[in-house]
């Protein structure tokens, strides 16, 4: 983002009814009124990282808390909240960062994830994330849950 406070290039601008200025880690930036913070953000720039979100999903319900940054000095999933005109966002702290990292750290405890023999062989959105933030291990044990098969269902299997 300029420090004019343009908005990016490639994007049609809105209206200055539609146009909303906050700042992101002490830069100015513009979005259209009602995007969420972790669109508005992608639109300047900034790239928050996300496991739950999809933009096609409303409301979105921020589960995975991977995308939390500072909303005017209060901690929120940067996809459940809409940007709004002079919104102080932070995004790049140490503290939001190491939150995060215990997010991820916390998920590959819960389920079986040897990443090397997955058969996501890579395209695994949560072994992606863990990499694009610097880790290669969980400080926390492993849970290897058993999960009941139900075979019941005539065309469903459910892990209970």
């Amino acid at each position: 983002m300029s420090e004019s406070n343009e908005f990016p290039k490639g994007e049609n601008e809105p209206d200055e009814h539609h146009r909303v200025s906050f700042s992101v880690d002490r830069k100015p930036a513009v979005a259209i009124k009602g995007m969420s913070i972790t669109e508005a953000l992608r639109l300047n720039g900034v790239e928050v990282p996300t496991l739950c979100y999809d933009p096609g999903i409303e409301p979105s319900l921020g589960t995975c808390r991977v995308c939390i940054v500072k909303k005017n000095g209060r901690e929120v999933a940067s996809c459940t909240q809409a940007i709004q005109e002079g919104d102080v966002i932070e995004c790049q702290t140490p503290e939001l960062k190491n939150i995060r990292q215990g997010v991820i750290e916390l998920l590959f405890s819960e389920g079986n994830h040897f990443c090397p023999g997955c058969e996501k062989s890579g395209d695994c959105d949560l072994q992606g994330t863990a990499y694009k933030m610097g880790m290669s291990h969980s400080r926390f044990p492993y849970k290897f849950t058993h999960y009941v098969l139900d075979y019941r269902g005539e065309h469903l299997l459910l892990e209970r």
